[in-house]
């Protein structure tokens, strides 16, 4: 096992670009040196991948390409100082596969410091946890940043555990019209300040979660622009509600979705309806599961909850209830009330077909009278 650094500028296969002449291999940490761009013009698998604290100091990938880093965090964001990120991703139509965990540096103290940059429109499959357990003053940054119109998926956690003051730190900043597929939990910070584990700042993104969401003390997915939501999970608050939606996006949801004793689960200021698919939807010590502007409830809701201020439990909805019921006032044969609703039977026939001698309440309809009818009406007054 050995630390290796970069040399100069050049490919990853040459050996001119590595200090001694030696490409770094299976059991080595790879450092890219200061003010060195090298290329990967081959697959390559590491123990870590680094780099120095200079903004230059990056890995470029134009073809598809394979990287794998075998540590326990084996990609992280670049060092304290040094901007700029530390792969970007600049190939059109290519597939890129990277084989480990993310991690977010130590300390972002300037802005743009990240691990990840997708730069055009391709395919990026990431295979691991992204994690960022860091501290800043005023700057934003994030682990991975999307600025072209990419996909890509990632198949595991997402979890920001950071303290700020007025920066932010996100896990993705989806800055394009990218789509984003997680398959994996994701973790608002325990820390303190304004920091996502997914940051939508661009118009016409999706972004696709399957797995749980918690807010704990910051937004989990934050989004201020045409954002389409759909998440297959169940969705917790904490002190701040697990997807904040400023822009006028579509959430689907899929799953239970909860209230804590301090926020809304869900807030959304957008006109477009947040669709509850199939779940539970429970409000908790007065604040709302779902504050928002239209509400759909899918055929597979089991229940709405909701409290009389900060009473007991109340159920709005349930299975079985007829919510098409009649008025009161105009009850017509073969329409019944939900079980309960009402008590004793009421037969009215319809309108447009009353004969006489038959009853009818309020509303009025067509007399059928036939001639032996009138005789018999006729021969029942006597003079």
């Amino acid at each position: 096992m050995a630390t290796i650094t970069s040399a100069a500028s050049g490919n990853w296969s040459n050996t001119a670009t590595w200090v001694g002449g030696v490409v770094p291999g299976v059991a080595d940490d790879a450092v890219i040196g200061a003010g060195h761009t090298v290329t990967a013009d081959v697959d390559f698998t590491v123990l870590t991948l680094r780099g120095a604290t200079d903004a230059t100091a990056n890995i470029v990938i134009t073809n598809s390409r394979t990287i794998t880093c075998t540590a326990t965090f084996g990609i992280a964001s670049k060092n304290l100082n040094s901007g700029g990120s530390l792969i970007n991703i600049n190939g059109v139509g290519i597939t890129v596969n990277i084989y480990s965990n993310i991690l977010g540096n130590s300390a972002f103290s300037q802005n743009g410091t990240r691990a990840i940059s997708v730069n055009a429109v391709c395919t990026c499959n990431i295979y691991g946890n992204l994690s960022a357990s860091s501290s800043t003053t005023s700057n934003s940054n994030e682990v991975i940043l999307i600025s072209a119109n990419a996909v890509v998926n990632l198949l595991g956690n997402v979890e920001i555990n950071a303290s700020t003051t007025t920066g932010r730190i996100s896990g993705f900043n989806c800055n394009s019209n990218c789509t984003l597929n997680i398959t994996g939990n994701l973790v608002g910070t325990l820390g303190s300040g304004n920091n996502n584990p997914v940051r939508a700042e661009a118009a016409a993104c999706t972004i696709n979660v399957t797995g749980n969401i918690t807010a704990n003390n910051s937004v989990a997915i934050s989004s201020n622009q045409l954002t389409t939501i759909n998440i297959v999970g169940n969705i917790l608050a904490g002190t701040q509600p697990a997807i904040n939606n400023f822009g006028s996006g579509v959430l689907i949801i899929n799953g239970t979705v909860t209230a804590s004793n301090a926020s809304a689960a869900i807030i959304s200021a957008s006109t477009s309806a947040i669709n509850v698919v199939n779940g539970l939807i429970f409000n908790t010590n007065g604040f709302n599961a779902l504050y928002c502007i239209k509400i759909l409830l899918g055929a597979n809701t089991t229940s709405w909850m909701f409290q009389q201020y900060l009473s007991s439990n109340k159920t709005l909805y349930t299975p079985g209830v007829d919510l098409g019921n009649p008025v009161v006032t105009d009850v017509r044969t073969g329409v019944s009330y939900a079980s309960g609703a009402l008590t004793g039977t009421l037969d009215v026939p319809p309108a447009s077909s009353v004969a006489v001698g038959v009853p009818v309440d309020n509303t009025t309809g067509t007399a059928i009278i036939s001639i032996s009818d009138m005789g018999a009406l006729l021969a029942s007054y006597s003079v």
